[in-house]
């Protein structure tokens, strides 16, 4: 038998929960099944067959082509949602779904709640006809048997004042990689690709709606959500923390209330830079909800950005965001391995995302 050489993809908790609410609510009625999937989905992750071979199976390329945009293609997850339903494919690390009836520490609901200030003092929305810029950079995880690394994105994203109008997004790939098993040389004379894995693209959209087209529907229609929070979404969301974190609990899927999915969720959203500072600012505060929060390193380093990391271990997998507490910046979030896996020793990051916004003076403008 040949050996498979596609490079998988590793999904973050969200988006695997949005692509398996978008095939319940279409394709799966029975509630059961889902939680079932989705079960086997997170658990089974390290026994899965790397890629998708002519049987019948989709592959990570033929995946990561179909990819429009993370933030907003729903179609492709759910998409590959279904065919982890028919064939039991997996393309996601393991995580244990528990949850927390414990309070968030003493020092992370400080650290929250000084960042939920110092936000409202520091941010600087762009004024009629300026941009707000947000680079985001993407350490997405890939794997192929023996070989894992991880694989930088540049998504710049340009958000008009005028959120109603057109935005720009250009994504790329840096060719930076970080090995956690295995060397780029190593990996190259066994034959295993590693570039040209992830979509690059340039795109613009009204209402940074970039699926639409895809999808075949008109922008400024695309469904909100934590990992795609449209204008509609962000003015539906409280304007009180406790509510938020009430609002926040409801949307996460129905798996324990997991205390490190609600912290993905918010993360997902502060990512995406289309949160207003007021809405920052109160979820910020929701934060500092989240049962079994706690501070897991105070000087965190996100592609040469300080600051504090607070996050929840599920079991396998912490989930950290990292703040700047004195500006009240969004700087990034990951996931770090608690247990030794395939190789990759406890304390390892296996996928990690850094933020930077600034406003500029039109769009396509990256500042020196």
């Amino acid at each position: 038998m040949s050996q498979d050489n596609s490079v998988t993809m590793i999904w973050s908790e969200s988006e695997l929960d949005e692509a398996l609410q978008d095939l319940s609510a279409d394709r799966v009625p029975d509630r059961q099944v889902l939680v079932a999937v989705r079960a086997a989905v997170l658990q089974t992750a390290r026994d899965a067959s790397v890629g998708y071979s002519a049987g019948g199976r989709l592959t990570a390329t033929e995946l990561t082509e179909t990819v429009s945009r993370r933030r907003a293609s729903r179609g492709w997850l759910v998409a590959a949602a279904a065919v982890i339903l028919a064939v039991g494919g997996v393309l996601a690390p393991a995580v244990n779904w528990g949850g927390s009836s414990f309070a968030a520490s003493a020092e992370a609901q400080q650290a929250l709640s000084q960042t939920s200030d110092a936000v409202l003092r520091s941010a600087t929305e762009p004024a009629a006809g300026q941009f707000k810029l947000v680079q985001q950079r993407v350490w997405w995880s890939a794997f192929n048997g023996a070989f894992i690394f991880l694989n930088e994105n540049l998504e710049q994203t340009w958000i008009p004042a005028d959120t109603n109008v057109e935005w720009l997004q250009i994504r790329q790939q840096t060719n930076n990689r970080t090995w956690l098993v295995g060397t780029e040389d190593e990996a190259k004379a066994a034959g295993v690709p590693v570039d040209g894995t992830w979509p690059t693209s340039t795109m613009r959209a009204r209402c940074g709606d970039f699926a639409a087209e895809g999808e075949g529907r008109a922008e400024c229609t695309a469904p909100g959500s934590w990992a795609n929070p449209t204008q509609e979404f962000i003015d539906s969301l409280p304007s009180d923390a406790a509510a938020m974190f009430a609002r926040l609990k409801a949307d996460i899927p129905d798996n324990g209330k997991s205390s490190g999915t609600m912290l993905a969720y918010a993360a997902d959203a502060l990512g995406s830079g289309a949160l207003p500072s007021k809405v920052q600012s109160v979820l910020f505060e929701a934060m500092a909800m989240i049962p079994g929060l706690a501070i897991t390193e105070r000087t965190a380093n996100l592609d040469g950005q300080i600051g504090t990391a607070l996050g929840y271990d599920d079991g396998d997998v912490r989930q950290d965001v990292i703040v700047d507490v004195a500006s009240g910046t969004y700087i990034g979030q990951r996931q770090v391995l608690t247990q030794d896996r395939d190789g990759v020793p406890a304390g390892s990051t296996i996928t990690y995302s850094s933020v930077t916004a600034q406003v500029v003076g039109s769009s396509g403008q990256v500042p020196n």
